[in-house]
Formats: C-alpha cells, sequence, structure tokens
C-alpha cells in the first residue's frame, strides 16, 4: 500500500531551539505573551487556550503533544533543527512570504558561514501538519514557532508571523479568523508527557492504541499521542502522521506525501480495499 520510509534517527539537542527562542527576538514562550495591556491580555488568553503546546525532550522527540495544526497555505518555510534560527515566515496581503533579514541573521550564526543556503530546508505545502513548540505576542505580530515530523531522519522548524493590520493587536475573534487562514486545528491534543489522548470517532479511544488487519494479524497500524503513526505491513515499516476529520482517519507518510483515508467505525478501522483492523485491547 505504501512504500518504506527511513527509520527516524535521533535530533541533535533541542538546547539550539532554546537559544534560538531568544536570539529571535521574538516573544516566545511556553504560554502566550503580551506587551499590550488589557487588550493584548485578552488576545493572550485566547491564543492559549486555542493553540496548546507541544513539549519536547532534548533529543528532540515530543514529550507531550500539544495541538495538531494543518496548513491551508503552500509556501511556509522551515529549517533543519540543525539550524541555530528558524527562518521567518510572514503572513499578509494572503500572501506568505520569507524574511531575507533573518536569513541573514542565520547565515551569521551558522558556524563556517557557510549560510543558511547549505542548510536542509523544505518548503511546505497545503495539507501538511505541524505543532507548535513556542507561540507569542510581539510589538507587531503574532508569532507562531511550529516544528513538523521527521522528513527521513530531519525535523524541521520555523516561524510564522501574522503582521498587525493598523499596528496594533487586532481584536481576538479578527486574529483567530485570520490565522485559520493558514493554520486549522485537527485532531485532538495529548494529554501529559505519559503519551494518553484520545481519538474520536465513535466511542473514545485512548492513545497510543494499535489496530491489527483482521485478514493479516502481522500486519498492524499503531497510532500515537503525538499524532504520529507507524504501520507494519507485508513485512515493512512506515511512519507518518495522522489526523482525525469526523469519523475519517487521514494517515499521510510525509517523505512521499501520500495520503490514504480509513473509516472509524466504533473500535475498528477500514482501509480503502475494504480491510478491517480491529483495536488490540
Amino acid at each position: 500500500m505504501m512504500r518504506a520510509l527511513r527509520v527516524e534517527t535521533a535530533l541533535r539537542s533541542l538546547l539550539m531551539l532554546t537559544v534560538a527562542l531568544f536570539t529571535a527576538g521574538a516573544v516566545l514562550t511556553d504560554t502566550a505573551s503580551s506587551l499590550y495591556g488589557q487588550s493584548g491580555d485578552s488576545l493572550q488568553q485566547k491564543l492559549a487556550s486555542q493553540f496548546t503546546l507541544t513539549k519536547l525532550t532534548d533529543g528532540g522527540d515530543i514529550a507531550a503533544a500539544g495541538v495538531v495544526l494543518v496548513l491551508q497555505k503552500k509556501g511556509l518555510w522551515m529549517y533543519s533543527t540543525a539550524s541555530k534560527l528558524p527562518p521567518l515566515n510572514n503572513y499578509q496581503n494572503d500572501k506568505m512570504s520569507k524574511s531575507t533579514m533573518r536569513d541573514m541573521q542565520i547565515t551569521m550564526l551558522t558556524k563556517g558561514n557557510t549560510g543558511f543556503i547549505d542548510l536542509p530546508k523544505r518548503s511546505f505545502a497545503a495539507g501538511e501538519t505541524c505543532w507548535v513548540i513556542g507561540l507569542g505576542i510581539e510589538k507587531d505580530g503574532i508569532v507562531f514557532r511550529l516544528y513538523s515530523a521527521p522528513y527521513g531522519d530531519t525535523r524541521y522548524y520555523g516561524d510564522l508571523k501574522f503582521p498587525f493590520k493598523k499596528g496594533s493587536p487586532p481584536e481576538p475573534d479578527e486574529a483567530l479568523a485570520r490565522i485559520a487562514e493558514v493554520l486549522a486545528q485537527s485532531g485532538a491534543p495529548g494529554a501529559g508527557a505519559t503519551g494518553a489522548g484520545v481519538l474520536r470517532g465513535g466511542p473514545l479511544l485512548h492513545l497510543p492504541a494499535t489496530f491489527v488487519s483482521a485478514q493479516t494479524p502481522t500486519d498492524q497500524l499503531q497510532l500515537n499521542a503525538d499524532n504520529s503513526f507507524s504501520l507494519q505491513e507485508a513485512g515493512q515499516t512506515y511512519r507518518g502522521t495522522f489526523a482525525i476529520n469526523g469519523n475519517s482517519l487521514e494517515i499521510t507518510i510525509p517523505d512521499t506525501n501520500t495520503k490514504t483515508t480509513m473509516t472509524i467505525q466504533g473500535s475498528n478501522l477500514t482501509d480503502p480495499s475494504g480491510r478491517i483492523w480491529a483495536l488490540r485491547e
């Protein structure tokens, strides 16, 4: 059903990300931050309630999964976490653009001064998923720090900024509507570092959850609380991410951008070929 992917490997220490949070000059914290009094506080509270952050281990794995976001626009750039700063994308006038100034900063910080051009990088397409690892309010806009699933042995991260149109924070509902033009929520956030979560579609299924093919018991699909999955099928292993839309489970292999939709029926899944995958108790 799918081509094999390379097995994930450990990522570089996320200390780089911590440095980047402050070097970038953005107000990015583990809760949304505000500089703007009552209006800003209201926006801060709205953002914090809508976008649960994902917590990472020192090795770059997901310790506690937050909200999963689905990109609605193409052209969002992310660089490998080997970069000491992520690229900065600005969403303005219905268009995505990458900051040249940020790329210059990355070049200055890159060992050997080889520049951002030599870094592993990726332009993400509409329909791909990511997590939020930082969120804040600058003096001129709202900034999300986004984090990708593994693509081969590499994870990517990037900043996405929504500049204020009139130089001051918009009303919370207006801000959320604009953010939704680019970032739509999908699935359920994880519930703490234990990996506990739920998959909705009929009864609640606690994550992680393993489903076994009724026809071929050696074929197994595991859904994890961070919205990643691993599939053992015909002796091969596939990895990727999944999203829930009503009673549909959409699984995606990032390297090939392959998508397959399965139907949730009670505690079972049905794949496009009609095979039943039963929940293993």
